[in-house]
């Protein structure tokens, strides 16, 4: 009887000295967790038959116990920092108060036995509606009469990891100057999405998480990656599952080009380049398709006078696509109403004269025939035959060529 006494003397001593300052214990702590907590433990002394001193206790009481984990942690052992001589027995409680106290013995399992005991807790055994509130660890130390020797308690944190979600597409190619979706499939509100490039450079800022699939728009080529962070514990991060490697591929370049300005009447020669695209189309002034053939031939007479705009698109293997335009102007032919004054006499003088109107009103060539045949050395606006005799007769023409050609 007296050595038991003396024990508990001993007992009450160590409960001094270890209740010191309640302050440093709860730097993490809200006033109002801390006075539930201490409140609840402090009445579990009491039930214990324990004396409950006034006062404070120091800082991290249970030091192999973390100040948080992140929920994919794997599993920690937590031991008392002292273990008194007299322990027999090591028992260890998990308790959550939120609204009303609650254990949790099957977040932990014991490892060892006797003053050798381990609590082996498993943050990822804790569900999401005690993430982000105070878990508290209490041991009893008992000896072989089953009277407790030491106690203490102390608290954690458990944080949500990220769950993985995947990033698609895997590949996708785009031309210059578009856009490509990347998509997550899903999202966790509380958490912040950061899409990063191959160099681990964040693209844009984070993007945070409603429960929704979430898309990020990049026009770069590049690998990317997307990382999530709990917004409320940055050390609990995960990265998503899969990358998405964008190509971005340049514009192909096309030439449009013609076979220079026509009368009416004549074709219209167009002409693209380069050659080995997948396709050519071409369009007239109003969008309407002229041709799908690299290189086409259109009526000057479909079109009519004037300067007219063909648009060349080009699509090459990439399915990029690009276009150019050419233009060909349409001159108003010359009219020519010739004079002349037959019928003459024999060794009178022949004259044929081409009166030309219209096109552009500056006539530069004139070739005359008769029977078809060119007379040489004849290219003015006038023919004359002097003396005209009988072999002259016959018919006569005459072409003129205004500056447009």
């Amino acid at each position: 009887m007296k050595r038991m006494l003396l024990f508990r003397f001993r007992w009450f001593v160590s409960l001094v000295i270890a209740l010191v300052s309640v302050s440093a214990f709860a730097q993490d702590i809200s006033k109002k967790e801390l006075r539930q907590a201490t409140n609840y433990f402090t009445e579990k002394r009491v039930s214990y038959g324990l004396p409950v001193l006034k006062g404070a206790r120091p800082g991290n009481p249970i030091s192999s116990l973390g100040d948080k984990y992140c929920s994919d942690a794997g599993f920690v052992d937590i031991v008392p920092d002292n273990v008194d001589a007299d322990a027999v027995t090591i028992e260890w409680t998990i308790t959550t108060i939120v609204g009303s106290s609650e254990e949790h013995p099957d977040w932990a399992e014991y490892v060892g036995s006797g003053q050798s005991t381990v609590l082996r807790f498993y943050p990822d055994r804790v569900t999401s509606e005690y993430y982000n509130v105070p878990i508290y660890f209490e041991y009893i130390q008992k000896n072989n009469l089953g009277f407790i020797v030491d106690t203490e308690w102390d608290y954690t944190y458990v944080y949500q990891t990220p769950t993985a979600f995947d990033l698609s597409p895997a590949t996708i190619d785009i031309c210059a100057g578009e856009n490509a979706t990347l998509t997550l499939s899903g999202s966790e509100t509380g958490m912040e999405y950061q899409l990063f490039d191959s160099g681990d450079n964040p693209i844009g800022f984070p993007v945070n998480g409603n429960g929704s699939p979430i898309s990020f728009i990049v026009n770069t080529t590049e690998t990317y990656r997307v990382e999530a962070v709990n917004g409320t514990e940055s050390t609990c991060t995960a990265v998503m599952n899969g990358t998405s490697t964008v190509t971005v591929n340049p514009l192909p370049v096309p030439v449009a080009s013609n076979g220079g300005d026509v009368c009416l009447g004549e074709d219209i020669l167009l002409y693209a380049d380069p050659d080995g695209m997948a396709s050519y189309t071409w369009t007239n002034a109003g969008g309407t398709e002229v041709g799908t053939s690299q290189d086409i031939t259109l009526s000057s007479n479909d079109y009519g006078v004037g300067t007219h705009t063909f648009t060349l698109t080009i699509q090459d293997v990439t399915t990029c696509v690009n276009s150019s335009t050419t233009s060909v102007t349409v001159s108003e032919n010359p009219v020519v109403a010739p004079s002349y004054n037959s019928p003459v006499c024999d060794g009178g003088s022949l004259v044929i004269s081409a009166n030309a109107s219209g096109g552009s009103g500056t006539y530069t060539t004139y070739t005359w025939t008769k029977g078809g045949v060119v007379i040489g050395g004849e290219t003015g606006a006038t023919l004359t035959i002097d003396p005209a005799d009988v072999t002259d007769n016959g018919t006569y023409g005459v072409t003129v060529e205004d500056s447009n050609g």
